[in-house]
């Protein structure tokens, strides 16, 4: 493809790898060990978010490995899988939690080079590309866990393999190999689920809901170009069985459901016969099942997290299919633009909380400019597939989210992959404004030249 061929991708990988890898030593054996000690847990790791105890879990692990053999291994000790990883590297290695950044910064590279290419089906120029993906490069939110052990790692590089092998599937006349484009398209959705499976197994049931929805995308989509002839109706029929196929072959890691999303100890404290669920006539029951998980989810954290410093909207529960509905438009505001200006400035529970409000305040700033073009950028591209998968695939995530998750720290880290990508598209709509003014400017000039000729 011209655009491969043009744009140096293992070079880019370098300088992401490079950079990120960079960052994260530093944060580890400088920034927090001797600048910042007072936001240092210990062996390089930050305080007051989880990767310390994953980090303890991992030397446990290890521990055990050695004492017992590769047998006691497990992916998820006590159901994290950052950990489990790390444990493995620990116990080839050495326990500590530097060693884990060459992987740390290989799924933050990736992840980042994959963006890339996914902007550049609008923007073919490399180098335009490369600004829309920087925020999600250089945002230091993005930190906390490519500095450190976590989840958001696999999940985002996941996510966005996910979605880029859907929008493989929607370029029929992109790649001369036609199966050799289905069989790449099927293996990126399907390695990005497995690397959800992997850290958040509610994750996929999430992703094969909205999955359904970009199936749906496609079928409408092929079945109007075969009516309209350009594309061959035996392609359209393999097309849109390929897209159906992607959807129920997900189903075996769909177990668990979303609800896992929250400890097993707050859903002893949430049950139908004191949830009060009203149960609708209207709404098939495997839909309404999807809706209640939900709201169990979310009873889950205003009982687990009550005092938690970033809650948001800790008092609203749900008992039925529609007032979740009802609770859509607030859901979207808070899953696009939290926080809010309101929050920037508070305190912390802790010093580095504080700081991670400030940091926050001006990450939200560069949103917010991005998505005043974002309007823009779906409008100029409106007649592309790739920008309506792109738009319902990350809206869907993030909105899902936004009402099983009433805490805007959490929802903040598990949303970054899904608002980055809005945001790359956004910058890159600010691109496409500028060319259409430029060519404009050149038409008006064009026409002043010829008036002054006659």
């Amino acid at each position: 493809m011209d655009i491969e061929k043009q744009t140096p991708l293992w070079r880019l990988w370098c300088i992401f790898f490079v950079y990120t890898a960079s960052i994260a030593l530093m944060v580890q054996l400088i920034l927090l060990p001797k600048i910042f000690p007072a936001w240092h847990a210990g062996d390089g790791l930050l305080i007051g978010i989880d990767c310390y105890s994953f980090h303890n879990i991992a030397v446990d692990l290890a521990k055990k490995i050695h004492a017992q053999g590769w047998s006691a291994w497990e992916l998820r000790p006590d159901g994290q899988a950052s950990a489990g990883i790390a444990g493995a590297v620990y116990a080839l290695t050495v326990p500590k939690p530097w060693i884990v950044i060459p992987i740390n910064a290989a799924l933050h590279a990736t992840a980042t080079l994959l963006l890339l290419r996914i902007v550049q089906i609008f923007l073919s120029n490399w180098r335009k590309a490369l600004w829309c993906v920087l925020p999600f490069l250089l945002y230091p939110s993005a930190m906390t866990w490519y500095t450190q052990n976590h989840k958001d790692g696999y999940f985002i590089l996941g996510s966005f393999m996910f979605i880029y092998g859907w929008i493989l599937l929607a370029q029929p006349e992109a790649w001369r190999n036609v199966w050799w484009r289905l069989l790449t398209a099927v293996f990126s959705v399907l390695l990005g689920v497995v690397l959800v499976w992997i850290v958040r197994p509610y994750g996929v049931q999430m992703m094969q809901g909205v999955s359904v929805v970009l199936a749906l995308l496609l079928t409408v989509f092929f079945v109007i170009s075969g009516a309209r002839g350009q594309i061959a109706w035996q392609k359209t029929i393999v097309e849109i069985f390929v897209a159906w196929a992607v959807v129920i072959v997900m189903m075996p890691l769909t177990e668990g459901g979303i609800s896992a999303v929250v400890p097993a100890s707050a859903h002893e404290k949430v049950s139908k016969s004191t949830f009060l669920w009203k149960e609708s006539d209207v709404v098939p029951s495997f839909l309404e099942n999807k809706f209640y998980a939900l709201a169990e989810v979310r009873k889950g954290f205003n009982s687990t997290y009550p005092n938690a410093g970033s809650n948001i909207d800790i008092n609203v529960s749900f008992h039925s299919v529609w007032e979740i509905i009802v609770y859509f438009p607030r859901a979207a505001e808070i899953a696009f633009l939290s926080p809010f200006p309101s929050q920037w400035f508070k305190h912390g529970t802790i010093p580095a909380n504080t700081m991670m409000r400030r940091i926050s305040a001006i990450e939200m700033v560069g949103v917010y400019l991005a998505f005043i073009f974002l309007p823009y950028a779906i409008w100029h591209w409106r007649r592309r597939i790739e920008i309506w998968l792109i738009l319902s695939f990350c809206s869907g995530m993030m909105l899902i989210y936004a009402i099983g998750i009433c805490n805007v720290g959490t929802l903040y880290r598990v949303r970054y992959g899904y608002l980055m990508t809005l945001v790359g598209i956004g910058v890159a709509g600010i691109f496409a404004a500028w060319e259409a003014l430029r060519f404009s400017r050149k038409e008006q000039g064009a026409e002043r030249d010829t008036e002054h000729v006659r």
